[in-house]
């Protein structure tokens, strides 16, 4: 396999079976590719933390962040009230109720309550791909676009649209002796020489992706 695709996938990944199966997943698309073989991964980004302030435009936004608050799942949300229509909280809670706020049901806002979107900074997400074997030959934030925010505004005011985005990371893998001793002393099978570690490892990708198409995982729109 010379190319494999994480698109929209890993945040749920780390949202139903934790983090630790991220880094799996790493492993295993490093174990199916053959060398020079490319992972291609896009998903949410998680900012790095700072208080932020958010101001609703009206009651019916205000209770929907309080419900938001409420039952999130995956994290406690923490946030202070500064006023009615006010209340300043982590920058990445902030983005996760924004990404959620146009839930276009009931079902789906309970599915997504379920689900955290911003889970790995830029710096973590390289960290695991390093980890994991691979070299990193880009890594590059994609922002929303200006048009995604209409709706937004129209009821919450905030200031911090430029850190709301998600990451582009392109991954090659490279064989080296010292990947293969890591590997090696991890008991993961690394040799491209025989059948059984072939067959392994693409048993191991299509079980992968057998558990992600039947977890119910859209491409995000957020």
């Amino acid at each position: 396999m010379n190319t494999a695709l994480f698109v929209g996938i890993l945040h749920e990944v780390f949202s139903y079976l934790g983090k630790g199966k991220v880094e799996d997943a790493f492993r295993v698309a490093y174990n199916a590719l053959n060398d020079d073989g490319v992972l291609i991964i896009q998903d949410f980004l998680k900012p790095p933390s700072r208080l932020v302030e958010m101001r609703f435009k009206n009651e019916e936004t205000r209770r929907k962040f309080l419900r938001f608050a409420y039952e999130f799942r995956p994290r406690k949300v923490k946030f202070e009230e500064t006023s009615r229509d006010r209340v300043k909280l982590d920058i990445a809670d902030a983005t996760e109720f924004i990404s959620k706020y146009r839930s276009p049901n009931e079902e789906d806002w309970k599915e997504e309550m379920s689900e955290t979107h911003f889970f790995l900074t830029e710096e973590e997400y390289q960290d695991v791909a390093q980890r994991t074997g691979f070299i990193i030959k880009d890594s590059m934030k994609l922002p929303k676009s200006e048009n995604w925010w209409v709706e937004i505004r129209e009821d919450i005011e905030f200031r911090f649209e430029p850190e709301y985005r998600w990451i582009q990371l392109v991954l090659v893998k490279k064989q080296t002796n010292e990947v293969s001793k890591m590997y090696q002393r991890s008991g993961v099978a690394t040799s491209p020489n025989t059948a059984y570690t072939l067959r392994a490892n693409a048993l191991a990708f299509r079980t992968l992706l057998s558990w992600i198409a039947t977890s119910y995982i859209r491409l995000p729109l957020y």
